[in-house]
């Protein structure tokens, strides 16, 4: 075959290929990688009968084992709650307050390398299982031909009680694994 017919075939094949990959898929306007959705009980943080406010400090992590160290003591749990990076493992730790009554909705951009999710309550009574949980990341998807790979977006509800997070729906890691 002559060089032109080569060159030629082959941008025919590379344009033909490139239609079919169309564009590359995105999140919704206002939608992060990481969503969380905050459901506060009318009586959250209860105490002498009155609710209260409650800091919650969300940590994107590269690796789990030094959260989960430090989730499994109160002192670890105080520590947590300072919202800072307390390991190399942490990626972005960022602090919101959850008023009594309130739903809201938090978009994070995903943090380099991060592949779990921590998330730790301030509330009175500290108790690892009520106040600490810790979800996997998903994985990429896509490859070369459809733009690269991207984060798989990860959204779950968190029920803020009046003495801790509610467990529902959203399944923590596997046995063991969660703080």
């Amino acid at each position: 075959m002559k060089p032109w017919k080569t060159f030629l075939a082959a941008t025919a094949a590379l344009l033909l290929l490139s239609s079919c990959m169309g564009a590359p898929s995105r999140l919704s306007t206002g939608q992060g990688e990481v969503n969380l959705v905050f459901e506060a009980d009318a009586m959250l943080n209860a105490r002498g009968g009155e609710p209260h406010p409650v800091s919650v400090c969300v940590y994107q992590l590269r690796e789990s084992d030094a959260f989960t160290a430090l989730a499994r003591t109160e002192d670890g749990i105080y520590k947590l709650l300072e919202c800072s990076p307390f390991d190399p493992g942490v990626a972005g730790a960022k602090r919101f307050v959850v008023q009594p009554g309130m739903v809201r909705r938090v978009s994070l951009a995903r943090a380099e390398g991060a592949r779990f999710v921590g998330l730790v309550a301030g509330y009175y009574a500290v108790d690892r299982g009520r106040n600490v949980r810790i979800f996997s990341l998903p994985g990429r998807t896509g490859g070369i031909l459809s733009g690269g790979a991207r984060p798989v977006p990860f959204e779950v509800t968190l029920r803020f009680g009046p003495r801790g997070i509610v467990p529902f729906p959203a399944k923590p890691e596997a046995p063991g694994t969660s703080p």
